[in-house]
């Protein structure tokens, strides 16, 4: 029997995970991808809200870290982890606040969804891989609402990242945050994900190290998922028995190898890994059905510009349409 596995931020993308991607515009319009990450020892993301007062609070010693540990590689960005603020506004806090790196917009929670971020302010240490070295405060200067220390007596940030550099285990790999809490955004993949008993314990368990894309073009029978659940585990995936078990259970119904393509919600990768279509065909029935509405049957997708209506027909008994 599986134990319930200890909180553990050593959380390594699981091997039939996809490569890290993002593309995130910052603050000042630059293009921002995964890419970018490697070359440097360590990234850190401040998780930030313009209306957030801890937050702003904090901007200062946030800038003076950037400012010590840039030199030794270290890349820094912080994260408008709030969605519901327009655009402009974001551009002009971090102007105003001078912020000394970059304020990614990340309007689908990208980056929230990857660390796990709760709170701002929040700061997250990874490697490029991603591993999540760290999670927590920047240090104790703020107890709590209303509690607040004139100086800082533990620099967990610079703990963190001293101990990392230096090839050694984070101290304390996580610690409580004070501050504004982050609303989640909903997320599509989650909502289009085919509903079933197990469906809550796949959102919560299996998108810390990828997207729910990534598990819908999979098809495995029952043993493989549970060697796959397994090998999460090893490396970091957290959850108890019961939660594991419904996972199994849950993905090997909904995605066993003969599970069919649910047209009016899969995304561009299972359309393309289950079906054969290519990316531009992937993206035309995508697109088909967000300006046109739902499927009805395969002659429906056959229709979609764009799409090769022979290799739709030649495909249609993996398909339903619910």
């Amino acid at each position: 029997m599986r134990a319930i596995l200890a909180m553990t931020l050593w959380a390594a993308t699981a091997a039939w995970c996809a490569p890290l991607e993002f593309n995130l515009r910052d603050t000042a319009g630059v293009i921002h991808t995964a890419a970018e990450w490697h070359g440097h020892p360590l990234i850190v993301l401040f998780f930030v809200t313009s209306d957030c007062p801890v937050t702003n609070s904090y901007v200062p010693e946030m800038n003076r870290i950037h400012e010590e540990y840039a030199p030794r590689g270290v890349l820094f960005l912080a994260v408008q982890s709030d969605v519901t603020i327009p655009e402009a506004d974001v551009v002009r806090y971090a102007r105003d606040f001078h912020y000394g790196y970059p304020v990614l917009l990340d309007p689908r929670q990208t980056m929230v969804r990857l660390a796990g971020a709760t709170i701002t302010p929040q700061v997250a240490v990874l490697t490029p891989e991603p591993q999540l070295l760290y999670l927590g405060r920047i240090d104790n200067r703020v107890a709590d609402f209303g509690s607040e220390r004139l100086t800082a007596t533990e620099a967990d940030l610079r703990e963190a990242l001293d101990s990392a550099l230096a090839g050694k285990p984070v101290p304390h790999p996580r610690t409580k945050s004070v501050g504004c809490a982050i609303h989640r955004a909903a997320d599509p993949e989650e909502q289009d994900l085919p509903e079933g008993k197990g469906k809550q314990a796949v959102v919560k368990v299996c998108t810390v190290c990828h997207g729910l894309g990534q598990i819908r073009k999979q098809r495995l029978d029952k043993s493989e998922w549970s060697d796959t659940v397994a090998e999460m585990t090893d490396r970091g995936a957290e959850a108890d028995d019961r939660d594991f078990d419904a996972i199994i259970d849950y993905l090997a119904t909904q995605f066993g190898r003969a599970a069919k393509v649910q047209m009016n919600t899969a995304p561009i990768p299972e359309l393309k890994t289950v079906l054969g279509f290519s990316t531009d065909e992937a993206e035309a029935i995508v697109a088909q059905r967000q300006q046109h509405g739902r499927f009805r049957d395969w002659q429906d997708v056959a229709l979609t510009p764009g799409a090769d209506a022979a290799k739709v027909e030649a495909k249609k008994q993996l398909m339903a349409f619910q």
